[in-house]
C-alpha cells in the first residue's frame, strides 16, 4: 500500500502541474520528498531567488547531511554574497558573511578569510580568483552546471530526480474509468447521467414516468388472463431487447461535468475532457461481456403487433425467459424479486 500511496501522490502532483497549480505542486514535492524538481530549482537559481532555492532544497537535505549537500548550500550562499558585494552593498554582504557563511568556517577557515578580505576591495575582480567574474547572470549559469553534477552525485537526491513515466492526464482517466464502472452497474442507467460530484458514488435515479405507467396500467387491468399472456410477453421481450441495447450503448457514452462534446453520441462517461478513446474501448468490452447477448433474439413478423391487455404483475417486469421445452410458458421476474409464470 505504501507504494500505491506514493503513486497517488505523484499522480496528484502531475494533475496539479497540468492544471496550472504550480506552487501547490512544488509544495506537495517539498512535503512528500518523493520528487526533486531540478527544473524548478534551476529556475530559482537562475533568477537569484536564493531563499526559495534553499527552502526547496532544505526539504530534501540539510546543510550537514553529507559533503555533497554542504557544497550545494555553500555555493548558493557564496554566489549570494558575491552579487551583493558586487553591487557595493557592503553592510548586507557582511551580514551574509556573518550569519550564513560562518556555518562553513570550521572546515573552510582559509576560504572564509579570503571572503572577508573581499570586503576591503573596491572591485571583487581585483582578487585573483575572481578576475574572470563577469556578471551575475553568467555566474549563476556556470554555478548551476556545477550544482547539477553535485546534486546528481548526492545519494539523498539522485534517486528523486526522475519523474515516473506516466501517461498524460492519468488521474483524469482513472476517474473516468471509475465513473464508467459505477454507471455500468446502475440499476436504472440513464442515457445522459448528471454527474455533479465525485464525493459519493454515481447512481442513476429511476425515471418516475415508467413506474407511473405500470401503475396506471395495473389499475385499469387488474386481472391477468392466459389469452393475453403471449401478447404481453412479446411486447415485453421487445422492450427488454431495446432496454438491453440501450444499456450497452449507455455504458460507453461520453459525458463531462463541463460542456459535453456531443450529447447525442455514444462514448464513455468522462468527468474531464479527454481526446483519447482507450477508456471507451475498454469499458465497452466490459459492458458487452456483462450483458446478456441479444443477437439471437428474433421476434417473428407473424406475431400480433397490437397489445390488447397489460397484465398486473404487482411491480415492473425486469426479465422474461421462455421455457426451453414448453414454448408457451414464460417466466417473468420483477423489480422486487417476484417471479411469475405466464402461459398462453
Amino acid at each position: 500500500m505504501a507504494a500505491l500511496c506514493k503513486d497517488l501522490v505523484l499522480l496528484i502532483s502531475q494533475f496539479l502541474d497540468e492544471e496550472g497549480f504550480k506552487e501547490t505542486a512544488r509544495m506537495l514535492e517539498r512535503e512528500s520528498c518523493y520528487y526533486f524538481s531540478m527544473k524548478f530549482f534551476e529556475e530559482m537559481i537562475r533568477s537569484g531567488n536564493w531563499d526559495e532555492a534553499e527552502r526547496y532544497l532544505s526539504c530534501f537535505t540539510k546543510l550537514d547531511d553529507n559533503r555533497y549537500s554542504t557544497k550545494i548550500y555553500f555555493e548558493i550562499r557564496k554566489q549570494k554574497f558575491l552579487e551583493v558585494l558586487d553591487n557595493n552593498e557592503r553592510a548586507k554582504a557582511l551580514d551574509i558573511l556573518m550569519k550564513e557563511l560562518k556555518a562553513f568556517a570550521p572546515d573552510n577557515e582559509e576560504l572564509l578569510k579570503e571572503m572577508t578580505l573581499l570586503l576591503t576591495l573596491n572591485n571583487i575582480r581585483d582578487h585573483e580568483s575572481l578576475s574572470m567574474y563577469s556578471d551575475a547572470e553568467s555566474a549563476r549559469k556556470v554555478m548551476m552546471v556545477e550544482l547539477k553534477k553535485v546534486i546528481e552525485a548526492n545519494p539523498l537526491l539522485r534517486d528523486k530526480l526522475e519523474f515516473p513515466n506516466i501517461a498524460n492526464h492519468r488521474l483524469r482517466r482513472l476517474i473516468n474509468q471509475s465513473l464508467n464502472w459505477q454507471h455500468m452497474h446502475c440499476a436504472y442507467p440513464q442515457p445522459n447521467p448528471d454527474i455533479r460530484t465525485l464525493f459519493v458514488d454515481h447512481i442513476c435515479v429511476p425515471i418516475p414516468s415508467d413506474d407511473n405507467l405500470f401503475s396506471a396500467a395495473s389499475d385499469s387491468n387488474p386481472l391477468p388472463s392466459q389469452s393475453t399472456s403471449m401478447l404481453v410477453s412479446t411486447s415485453s421481450a421487445s422492450n427488454s431487447t431495446s432496454s438491453s441495447e440501450a444499456h450497452s450503448s449507455i455504458s460507453s457514452e461520453a459525458l463531462s461535468l463541463g460542456v459535453p462534446a456531443n450529447m447525442g453520441s455514444a462514448a464513455s462517461i468522462e468527468v474531464f475532457e479527454d481526446n483519447t478513446t482507450e477508456i471507451s474501448t475498454a469499458m465497452q468490452e466490459i459492458s458487452d461481456a456483462s450483458l446478456p447477448h441479444q443477437s439471437s433474439v428474433n421476434i417473428s413478423d407473424d406475431l400480433p403487433k397490437n397489445v390488447l391487455r397489460i397484465l398486473n404483475e404487482g411491480s415492473s417486469p425486469t426479465s422474461m425467459e421462455f421455457h426451453p421445452e414448453k414454448q408457451t410458458v414464460l417466466l417473468v421476474g420483477t423489480t422486487v424479486g417476484d417471479v411469475g409464470l405466464w402461459e398462453s
